[in-house]
C-alpha cells in the first residue's frame, strides 16, 4: 500500500478503496481499535475528496459503526448508522439497496441496547427492501430473512 500511496497519492480513490479494505480486514481479523481508527483517517479524506454525502464516504462511515460494535460501544455505533440511513434515505433515495444495508446494520446493533422491536422493524424493512430491489436469490436478502427469524425468537424485554 505505500507503493500505492506514493504513486497515485494519499487522496487517490483507489488508494482510499485500498485502505478501506485494509480496515475491514483487521475488523474480521478481531483488531477493532486500529480498524476504527484506519476507517476514521479514510472517513476524512473520503469527505475532503468525495464530499459526505458520496456513495464512497457512506461506505466508509458504515464501517467504523461496525468496527464499534464489535467493542462494545453499541450507542455510539447506532448513531453512527442512523446518521449514515438519514442521508443514504435522501441520496441515493430510499429504495436503494445501500439503504436496507444500513437498516440491517441496525437491525444488529438495536437488539444489543435492548431495542428488540425497533431492531426487529429494521430488519423487516431490510428483508423486505432487499426482495424488492435485489430479487429473494441474493445473499442480502437471505442474511436479512435469518436476521428477522433470529429477531422473532429473541424474547421480549
Amino acid at each position: 500500500m505505500k507503493e500505492q500511496t506514493a504513486i497515485l497519492g494519499p487522496k487517490d480513490p483507489a488508494t482510499l478503496f485500498s485502505r478501506l479494505g485494509l480496515a475491514i480486514a483487521l475488523r474480521r481479523q478481531g483488531h477493532s481499535a486500529e480498524s476504527e481508527r484506519e476507517l476514521r483517517a479514510v472517513i476524512g479524506l473520503e469527505t475532503q475528496v468525495q464530499g459526505p454525502e458520496h456513495a464512497d464516504t457512506l461506505k466508509a462511515r458504515n464501517n467504523p459503526a461496525n468496527a464499534l460494535n464489535s467493542q462494545g460501544k453499541n450507542a455510539e455505533a447506532e448513531k453512527e448508522h442512523r446518521a449514515v440511513l438519514a442521508i443514504r434515505e435522501r441520496v441515493p433515495g430510499p429504495e436503494h439497496p445501500d439503504v436496507f444495508l444500513t437498516c440491517h446494520n441496525l437491525a444488529v446493533t438495536l437488539p444489543r441496547l435492548g431495542q428488540r422491536k425497533e431492531g426487529l422493524t429494521y430488519a423487516q424493512r431490510a428483508r423486505d427492501g432487499c426482495k424488492r430491489t435485489l430479487g429473494d436469490d441474493h445473499p442480502s436478502y437471505k442474511k436479512a430473512v435469518k436476521q428477522v427469524e433470529s429477531l422473532e425468537k429473541m424474547p421480549a424485554k
